[in-house]
């Protein structure tokens, strides 16, 4: 508008462009904000919600109580009726390739050859129920005295297998949590 000056022949051509480039009751719209759209790419960046079957030691019962969960496309959402505990874990493969994965919580002590000198915390035990077979290279949820127990053993086990160990996940352990919620951070 300001260059129009130039252009300008006649004094009536002058003051209208004057006016617009003083006329400041004219505002521009402000356009909408865009939306905080994602679209999840690969398994692992979707979680899967797992339930919980309780702190061990813990009975057969606790076990069989817990419902098989079928998660529902395209979020994988799962539905509940009555008290129960989920945790959402990643979607590594493992957990990914589970058919009917259960969270145990359990202190590290108590898992089979865990380190002496390793600290001693709550663990969460995901265990797959529909994998029953025994194998030298896993651990087992086993059934002893209708208490559960996680084993491994070099020889067959002898005792109901319920399930192979397939994720030991420790807590997270984060220095600074205010240091993740800065918005900067975020963005790396």
């Amino acid at each position: 508008i300001a260059q129009g000056l130039r252009f300008a022949e006649s004094p009536t051509a002058r003051q209208h462009i004057e006016k617009l480039l003083t006329d400041f009751t004219v505002v521009k719209d402000r356009p909408a904000p865009r939306l905080p759209l994602y679209r999840l790419e690969t398994e692992s960046e979707l979680p899967r919600v797992i339930p919980v079957v309780g702190q061990m030691p813990l009975a057969i019962d606790d076990l069989k109580a817990v419902p098989v969960v079928v998660p529902k496309e395209p979020f994988s959402m799962v539905s509940a009726s009555g008290a129960s505990a989920w945790v959402a874990v990643p979607g590594w493969q493992v957990i990914f390739r589970a058919e009917d994965p259960v969270g145990l919580l359990a202190q590290s002590r108590s898992l089979p050859n865990y380190p002496g000198d390793a600290a001693d915390e709550t663990v969460l035990v995901v265990v797959d129920r529909s994998d029953r077979t025994w194998d030298d290279d896993g651990y087992f949820l086993t059934a002893e005295a209708d208490q559960l127990t996680l084993a491994w053993s070099s020889s067959p086990i002898e005792t109901p297998i319920l399930g192979k160990i397939i994720l030991i996940l420790r807590p997270k352990r984060i220095l600074d949590e205010n240091y993740n919620r800065e918005l900067w951070q975020l963005d790396e």
